[in-house]
């Protein structure tokens, strides 16, 4: 079975635009994704060697590319929280099998 099989809830992200006038962030139209949320909780690096410990792992399905850190994700309780980082999960042919992002 493939990963997409495995999604069975939807989120929504929304990108990151430019800042409105009052210096807040503003956000792009939403697009609904197939997604697998995981309260697992991970340790990475970031570039200046800082550990960064997300609260949860998204998996999305390979339609989502385009997610990119800052971008916002409204998970399927409504919660919203920002994107800290994303990473590709490929199969050993190369291709995509899901977008993972860390919140």
């Amino acid at each position: 079975m493939s990963a997409v099989g495995l999604m069975g809830e939807l989120v929504t992200v929304e990108p990151r635009g430019v800042e409105d006038a009052y210096g807040d962030p503003a956000w792009g139209a939403g697009a609904q994704y197939k997604a697998r949320v995981s309260g697992k909780r991970e340790m990475r690096f970031s570039a200046q060697d800082r550990i960064m410990v997300p609260m949860q792992v998204v998996y999305l399905e390979p339609a989502a590319i385009a997610t990119a850190p800052g971008d916002r994700l409204t998970l399927p309780d409504g919660d919203q929280r920002e994107i800290r980082s994303v990473d590709l999960a490929r199969r050993p042919n190369g291709s995509i099998e899901a977008v993972k992002v860390s919140l």
